[in-house]
């Protein structure tokens, strides 16, 4: 039960930690975008769309996530839920021994 209650604990660290990579990628793709067009950051998985539809220039934006270029998210938690897993293991080890020391 406390290794589920372990591994349970990092896919959340994980995918909280997997969003807030998103979310930076995002606010960067947001201000450094320079011309009007689409642009796509984190390999593609989030897109921005800027038209501009009248001489007045107004710009009209649109974003979000490419449901087709999903699998950097997918590898992302994955990956950083191993290396929370594998942190925490290692924590509890060297936590373990100096107790019994």
């Amino acid at each position: 039960m406390r290794k589920i209650k372990l591994i349970f604990s990092c896919l959340v660290a994980s995918v909280l930690t997997t969003l807030t990579i998103l979310v930076i990628s995002f606010i960067h793709l947001l201000f450094s975008s320079e011309h009007i067009g689409y642009d796509t950051t984190y390999f593609g998985a989030i897109f921005l769309d800027i038209n501009e539809n009248s001489p007045d220039w107004d710009l009209y934006m649109q974003f979000g996530l490419n449901y087709n270029r999903l699998q950097p998210v997918w590898l992302t938690i994955l990956l950083v839920g191993i290396l929370y897993y594998m942190l925490s293991i290692i924590y509890l080890n060297i936590k373990r021994k100096q107790v019994s020391a």
